[in-house]
């Protein structure tokens, strides 16, 4: 397969692309209503969880101030944070476009907000985090989408030249605000669109 003239870099988002990522989904298949969508509201609503992907707090500290809040819901907090590995799956339709990427000649990278504790489980597990040319985990850098510091820290870590770095993000305000620094942009909704990095004419849309 051919790359694209226009682009020499892709970079991936990790969740609900290439890892699963649905918390209430997720909290609803193992607790009842109102249970649930309680243990959602203390945890991933919490103001705090950003600052689990900011990195600027452990795990630990990040787990007495939900409890603070709500202490009535710390045992299921706890067991919520302890159960967030089985959440966090391959999404095997996607993994599979990367080695044809490398194939085809792309650099391919990783931009994701992820708790540094809890990607290092995350990364051990999942070797086709190995196929990419570099990370960039926002709890080690303590910078999170979608700030632009972020992505010019990835651009300039990296090397690369945003006029032909493509972003591959679920989230439309992130695409934005890597778009508003002179990145293309791919609002990931399947793997199929992933087929426009092939054969196609610079300056086709991504859809």
């Amino acid at each position: 397969m051919t790359k694209r003239a226009d682009l020499d870099t892709i970079v991936f988002d990790l969740g609900n692309v290439l890892l699963t990522y649905d918390p209430p989904a997720h909290l609803r298949a193992r607790y009842p209503e109102p249970l649930a969508t309680r243990i959602y509201d203390a945890v991933y609503g919490s103001p705090h969880w950003p600052e689990m992907d900011r990195g600027v707090l452990t795990a630990e500290e990040i787990f007495a101030r939900m409890a603070g809040d709500t202490p009535d819901m710390a045992g299921w907090i706890r067991a919520s944070l302890a159960g967030y590995q089985d959440m966090v799956q391959p999404i095997q339709e996607s993994i599979a476009y990367l080695p044809r990427l490398k194939e085809a000649g792309y650099r391919l990278y990783v931009l994701s907000n992820f708790g540094a504790e809890l990607f290092a489980p995350v990364r051990a597990r999942n070797p086709f985090l190995n196929l990419f040319d570099g990370l960039l985990i926002s709890g080690e850098v303590r910078a999170i989408k979608p700030e632009p510091a972020i992505y010019l820290l990835l651009l300039h870590r990296f090397g690369r030249n945003p006029e032909r770095t493509l972003f591959v993000d679920d989230r439309a305000e992130n695409i934005r605000a890597a778009t508003a620094l002179g990145m293309k942009g791919l609002v990931f909704e399947r793997a199929e669109q992933l087929d426009a990095l092939f054969a196609r004419k610079p300056g086709d849309e991504f859809t």
